[in-house]
């Protein structure tokens, strides 16, 4: 019995040896826990000051690039309006050259003065086109390498390239007819021409009291600086700038309807989708143009003329930096940027080849952007019925128009000064 006792006793000493060495073993294992609690805690803490850290180092990094992109697009625009002015320069100056050639030409042989100047100038259309879409194409190799060559080129109709190149060689036309600011001013049009083929086409577009007033104030100061003109322009000067401006905006309003299917296509950005359209239309209204002055090549002979490089490449540049501006902004703002560019190539050619830019021509620049810039804001205001809703009272609209008449009033009692 006392054996039994001594091994009781023994074996109760052994359980609370180790129910004592558990209870130790769970009491550093709960310190543990505390402890790596504790140092995760931290350890999150020092990450999130880590990552306040990182965030406020960005900032100005992220600042840096919103800098950088605004000053890219600012030197677009800034290329883009000197680009539109020296094709301008360039083709009036080209101009005088073909004259020269074509007055050869015609004492030598009998051809007709009118046929040899369009022979020479579709030559000069086609080769502009053609390089349009190659500059097209490396851009847009820049700016998405995944887009192929069947994606690009995939076109429905040729009725945009048709417009595209109409208006293309028309305008090249009325350089060769007239001067370069006589074409600039009467494409001013353009925009009330888009608007009114809107209408007419889809019923779309906004024609209020305040449209039509601006409409009336851009058209007189332009019949007054026509005015101004030292020499008359010519008829033929007038219609080809007619016609380039009713067949480009046609091209505007459809270019407007015409959407890509592709799934593809659709996840293209806008940027990517203004310069894909460049490219097609540069491309197809090229290959056109070719056929054209293939056979004009027939009927009237090879065109024998000297043409310098910049005469090829200042178009094509000027429509792919318009192309691009109008990737990064909104129709509002590139309707009212392309106002400005007119403007800024009408002063430029005038003191090129010292026009005379006198005051009355400034004003009338100046009344020509005060009223794009008018029309631009009237045009987009949206409409109930028909009617605009911010136009107010029917004294507000009489105002509007009164107050357009007034300054053209004004305007053309300098012309007598």
């Amino acid at each position: 019995m006392a054996k039994e006792v001594i091994l009781e006793r023994k074996n109760d000493q052994h359980t609370k040896e180790i129910s004592s060495s558990k209870e130790a073993q769970e009491d550093v294992e709960a310190d543990n826990f505390v402890c790596n609690k504790k140092n995760s805690a931290n350890l999150a803490t020092s990450n999130n000051q880590r990552s306040y850290n990182i965030d406020d180092n960005s900032k100005p990094s992220s600042f840096t690039m919103s800098a950088f992109v605004v000053a890219c697009q600012i030197i677009n625009i800034m290329l883009w309006y000197w680009t539109n002015g020296m094709n301008g320069i360039t083709m009036q100056t080209f101009s005088g050259h073909v004259d020269t050639i074509v007055s050869e030409r015609v004492k030598q042989q009998s051809y007709d003065r009118f046929w040899m100047t369009i022979q020479i100038t579709s030559f000069v259309t086609c080769f502009q086109l053609l390089l349009g879409s190659i500059i097209g194409r490396l851009l847009l190799f820049m700016i998405n390498k995944n887009i192929t060559i069947e994606q690009i080129f995939m076109t429905r109709s040729l009725s945009l390239p048709s417009l595209h190149a109409v208006g293309s060689i028309a305008t090249n036309m009325g350089f060769m007819y007239g001067k370069a600011s006589v074409v600039q001013i009467i494409k001013l049009l353009e925009p009330f021409e888009t608007l009114i083929l809107s209408q007419i086409l889809f019923q779309e577009g906004n024609i209020s009291t305040g449209v039509v007033s601006s409409m009336i104030l851009v058209v007189g100061a332009g019949m007054m600086l026509l005015k101004l003109q030292s020499t008359p322009p010519l008829p033929q000067a007038i219609f080809f700038a007619l016609l380039s401006g009713l067949t480009l905006s046609t091209r505007n309003v459809l270019q407007r309807k015409h959407h890509h299917t592709s799934l593809v296509a659709k996840s293209w950005s806008r940027l990517q989708k203004s310069v894909v359209q460049y490219t097609q239309l540069s491309f197809f209204s090229g290959l056109l143009m070719l056929h054209v002055s293939l056979g004009l090549w027939l009927l009237v002979g090879a065109p024998n003329v000297n043409v310098s490089w910049q005469v090829y490449w200042w178009h094509p540049l000027y429509n792919a930096f318009s192309m691009i501006t109008l990737g990064y902004c909104s129709a509002l703002t590139h309707s009212l940027l392309n106002a400005g560019k007119r403007v800024f190539a009408i002063c430029m050619t005038m003191l090129w080849f010292a026009e005379g830019l006198n005051v009355q021509t400034l004003l009338g620049l100046l009344t020509v952007a005060s009223g794009g810039c008018w029309y631009s804001r009237e045009s987009k205001r949206k409409t109930i019925g028909g009617v605009c809703n911010a136009a107010g009272t029917r004294c507000t609209e009489f105002c509007k128009l009164a107050f357009s008449i007034i300054v053209l009033m004004i305007l053309f009692s300098f012309e007598h000064i």
